[in-house]
């Protein structure tokens, strides 16, 4: 069984899920799609204790394994899953054909207690299946989903703040005309890949990028922006992140017309 190093004695269970989710994004780039078609980019990681004890991706063992198929049923292991947490980068499915069993099920099974997902599935079948679960049409359920959220009983967006013992800052990086892009972003993810936790870049502002970063405390953030300042970057606008909050974009609306 592969040994992953534990995690540092003075890390809070908030940096701790914050280390597996960048885990989790970093080996989903492992995944490649079937053939014919585009798959989703998917990688998960199980935490016990005070270690990654299992990391997976899509694909890992042979094409269209899910990750968590792959992490709960394919690698080798000599304990058990009872008080782990699972990290995944996609919703785990909650439906299969009948000779298959969905990956919720089988994260139930493990006795995994508590799930940290990137995104939600944005397959309309969920839906589906809540309508089929409560003997309604996928319409309906849309339809009071609309309305416990227009009375506010009910919220499902996304709200994020840093943990009080990390420090975020996000900074506009202004290149210089004549900038490869690629060349830039790889250089970035690669020298500052311990403290990314996301890097934009935009087709309509073709010199910008947008890169949010953390550390432990205001010190390390500021030496993470006097090193781009090095960089030989047009500008580096730095801003203190509060918060943020996801909402309906225009890919649920198509969706509820589907």
């Amino acid at each position: 069984m592969e040994l992953w190093p534990l995690f540092p004695d003075d890390w809070t269970p908030e940096d701790i899920i914050f280390s597996g989710m960048k885990r989790a994004i970093e080996i989903s780039r492992n995944c490649k799609s079937e053939p014919d078609r585009i798959s989703p980019k998917v990688g998960a990681v199980v935490i016990k204790g005070e270690e990654i004890v299992l990391e997976a991706y899509r694909g890992e063992t042979s094409p269209g394994d899910h990750a968590e198929y792959v992490a709960l049923e394919k690698k080798e292991r000599d304990f058990d899953l009872e008080e782990s947490i699972l990290i995944t980068t996609l919703e785990p499915c909650t439906s299969r054909k009948p000779t298959k069993i969905p990956c919720a099920k089988r994260v139930v099974d493990a006795g995994i207690k508590s799930v940290w997902i990137g995104m939600l599935d944005p397959n309309p079948k969920i839906r589906t299946d809540i309508a089929d679960d409560v003997g309604l049409s996928s319409k309906t359920v849309r339809k009071h989903l609309d309305r416990m959220i227009e009375n506010k009983l009910a919220s499902f967006t996304i709200q994020w703040m840093p943990h009080k013992n990390s420090f975020v800052m996000v900074f506009h990086i202004i290149l210089n005309e004549g900038t490869d892009m690629n060349s830039t972003l790889q250089h970035i993810n690669e020298k500052y890949s311990q403290n990314i936790a996301y890097c934009l870049n935009y087709s309509n502002f073709p010199n910008l990028i947008t890169l949010h970063t953390w550390a432990k405390n205001a010190q390390d953030a500021q030496k993470i922006q006097e090193e781009l300042q090095t960089e030989g970057f047009k500008d580096v606008i730095p801003h203190i992140f509060i918060d943020a909050e996801w909402f309906d974009c225009w890919v649920d609306r198509l969706l509820r017309t589907k």
